[in-house]
């Protein structure tokens, strides 16, 4: 890995697509080499977990009456099948996921090393954030928007005064509510703090649940770095293959309009594209420590 930072001229646009193609173009990241994942989600378990979706997308093409929608399914399972023979890059195809996913995992990895030698002190916590409120019914995923979704979480931290920096990102999971099955957009994310309790507190108080028991903010002290390829998954896919497989193919067709880095949630950093892949840095001093 080159160690130089990207050159002041290129954008954030123009970054984020070099560290895209770099990932995309790195054999390594498609492998079992960076020893990241359970030996459930080696290259091998995912390749047969994706012809299994392909699949899937066959069939929700051959059932619907509709024909743009049928064949969105069918361009996306092309796409999905042609991917081994050329990456494909789609937040949709799981061997392109897992990819992005071991990436972010490494340099978050790094990142954190970093971090903690300048808040020695400091716990991390993982911190999960489920917005109640911003959720979509089965039909309306298309209508969500990556940027705008992370804007919320960042404009709502900054209201509690959190502004120090964090590298996370989104998730989505398949919820059942009285009136049908539902799409919930939420965060993963590590901070650093001096006081677990306090920033639990503060944060209930900044996502409230809608009614009495839902829970909306979890804080777990995190003891090792084993949380992080969890953190970056994206979906819970075999979950989603033994009680979703009818719903999947909505989330397929709206991952599949999301860049894998447009997934991610960070806060107080910069991202420069690598000859590899990425890595993260610090944009400016990071604020107090709650």
């Amino acid at each position: 890995m080159t160690d130089a930072s990207t050159p002041k001229t290129e954008n954030r646009a123009q970054v984020y697509k070099h560290a895209y193609v770099a990932v995309l173009n790195n054999p390594y990241w498609y492998g079992d080499r960076p020893q990241l994942l359970e030996e459930t989600f080696n290259a091998e378990n995912t390749q047969k977990r994706a012809d299994v979706v392909i699949d899937i997308l066959h069939r929700a093409a051959r059932r619907r009456s509709e024909r743009r929608l049928s064949q969105q399914y069918l361009s996306l399972a092309g796409k999905l099948t042609n991917c081994r023979r050329h990456r494909c890059g789609s937040s949709a195809c799981l061997e392109c996921l897992r990819a992005f996913q071991q990436a972010k995992t490494m340099a978050h990895r790094r990142l954190i090393t970093k971090l903690a030698t300048t808040h020695p002190r400091a716990l991390w916590c993982v911190i999960t954030i489920v917005p109640l409120e911003l959720n979509y019914p089965r039909g309306t995923l298309h209508e969500f928007n990556a940027a705008e979704f992370n804007h919320h979480l960042k404009d709502t931290l900054a209201q509690g005064g959190i502004f120090r920096p964090f590298f996370g990102s989104i998730d989505f999971s398949l919820e059942t509510s009285r009136i049908g099955k539902y799409w919930q957009p939420h965060w993963h994310f590590p901070l650093h703090t001096s006081d677990p309790q306090f920033l639990r507190v503060l944060l209930r108080e900044l996502f409230p649940p809608m009614v009495k028991y839902d829970y909306s903010v979890d804080v777990t002290e995190a003891y090792n770095l084993n949380f992080l390829p969890y953190l970056h998954k994206v979906i819970k896919i075999k979950l989603l293959l033994r009680t979703g497989r009818t719903h999947l193919p909505e989330l397929l067709l709206a991952l599949d309009r999301i860049n894998p880095l447009d997934l991610m949630v960070m806060q107080g950093l910069v991202l420069s594209a690598q000859d590899d892949g990425f890595q993260l840095g610090m944009a400016s001093s990071p604020g107090p420590s709650t």
